[in-house]
């Protein structure tokens, strides 16, 4: 479960990463490569932190499972 999540997460934040920068694309490019500002960069990649706290969040509601003893 674990080992997908880590793949599914690169497949899902990759795209989404992607068109965040697009959104806040203001058109400029260099040599036919888009140039984002920095501020766009640090409004896209705020959907990890967001992400990561969310994370950090659920992992304090995981319990453990304990061996049942007999």
């Amino acid at each position: 479960m674990l080992n997908g999540a880590c793949v599914g997460s690169g497949a899902v934040f990759q795209p989404l990463i992607g068109a965040l920068l697009d959104r806040s694309w203001d058109g400029a490019l260099i040599e036919g490569a888009r140039l984002y500002s920095a501020s766009a960069y640090t409004g896209s990649l705020s959907v990890l932190i967001g992400f990561l706290a969310l994370g950090l969040a659920v992992s304090f509601l995981i319990r453990e499972p304990r061996p049942q003893t007999s």
